[in-house]
């Protein structure tokens, strides 16, 4: 789960996620929104702080390429 989604679906701001990691408001803004990939230690931190329901492979797009059918 995507961590904006996780936020979201808890109606949790960043800055309040930011107080329960110990990662700063503007860090977990940029990990939300996609701009930055977190570090292993704050990956760590946000996905205890998740119950393991944002993991690292969250932060990345796992989505296969679309492959376009020949005519």
């Amino acid at each position: 789960m995507k961590l904006a989604a996780w936020l979201k679906e808890r109606g949790m701001s960043t800055y309040a996620f930011a107080e329960i990691t110990g990662i700063g408001q503007s860090s977990i803004s940029r990990f939300a929104l996609g701009r930055r990939i977190p570090k292993k230690e704050k990956m760590q931190l946000i996905t205890r702080a998740t119950a393991g329901a944002v993991t690292a492979l969250d932060f990345y797009d796992t989505d296969p390429p679309r492959v376009e059918a020949a005519e």
